[in-house]
């Protein structure tokens, strides 16, 4: 891999605001040269993409990762004073975050089980209780108020994830394998575009071991039925270049509605 490649790669993704590609190359960068600049731009475009959909999670990404560069020795004053600022930000978004999602009543994602690997929970004092995270009470939107003329600004991840999941639920899904497939569906798309920007990608054989496919969108999506229902199958986002262990995994229904639910806002009812 050429690290100078791949932070050009990562430089025109965050210039076209493909802040998850420009993440992933500026890892790829950080992993090959072990430069804390990359790191910090990797944690930057987190707290990009976390402002843009309002994830706390994200948020809380962008804010640990940061203080993980802070704290590395012989760190360049110049770099250090950007990821001090830049911590800030992503306290105060995480913490605004939570707030709204508390007085929506809303469960955090940092609260359930389902978390991404990697992922600290974060604990604060005081924290209003969250309601259980239940795959059986999640429900599609319903579009009850009048459409606003006001666009929703998303990426088309969200977009393609609310279109394939609507789409697999009229075929006869329940909306927990709706949400799922449709999940699996946007990171097969993800991979494909991780792949024409030269990206390292997850080797797409690993999904041999799968029960069976499910066609949605015109598109075979890997799928196995759990004790849940059936899901679809993901991998997960590599983090280095090394993923010999990693391999297919359940989409989970519940992070799939959260994201949704940040994307789109109260427009997703």
């Amino acid at each position: 891999l050429d690290a100078r490649l791949l932070q050009r790669v990562g430089h025109a993704a965050n210039r076209a605001e493909d802040y998850p590609h420009a993440r992933a190359a500026f890892l790829f960068v950080a992993k090959l040269t072990g430069r804390s600049e990359a790191r910090a731009s990797a944690a930057n475009m987190a707290l990009r993409e976390a402002a843009r959909c309002g994830s706390e999670w994200l948020a809380n990404v962008a804010y640990e990762e940061l203080d993980r560069v802070l704290s590395l020795p012989n760190l360049a004053p110049s770099i250090a004073s950007v990821c001090q600022a830049k911590r800030q930000e992503a306290e105060q978004l995480r913490d605004r975050l939570a707030e709204e999602a508390a007085e929506r009543g809303e469960a955090s994602v940092a609260g359930c089980a389902d978390e991404p690997d990697g992922a600290r929970k974060r604990k604060r004092s005081g924290a209003i209780a969250r309601p259980p995270c239940d795959e059986a009470a999640l429900q599609p939107p319903r579009c009850e108020a009048p459409l606003s003329e006001t666009p929703v600004l998303v990426n088309r991840s969200p977009a393609l994830t609310l279109w394939a999941a609507c789409v697999a639920q009229r075929l006869g899904h329940d909306w927990q394998a709706s949400l799922s497939l449709a999940t699996a569906l946007a990171a097969m798309f993800a991979r494909a575009k991780g792949r024409s920007l030269g990206l390292p990608q997850p080797a797409t054989n690993k999904f041999d071991a799968a029960t069976q496919s499910v066609d949605l969108l015109g598109e075979a999506v890997p799928a196995l039925y759990t004790s849940r229902g059936l899901r679809g199958l993901t991998l997960p986002r590599l983090a280095t270049g090394d993923d010999s262990d990693s391999a297919p995994e359940p989409a989970s229904p519940l992070q799939a509605q959260r994201s949704l639910s940040a994307a789109f806002g109260a427009r997703f009812g």
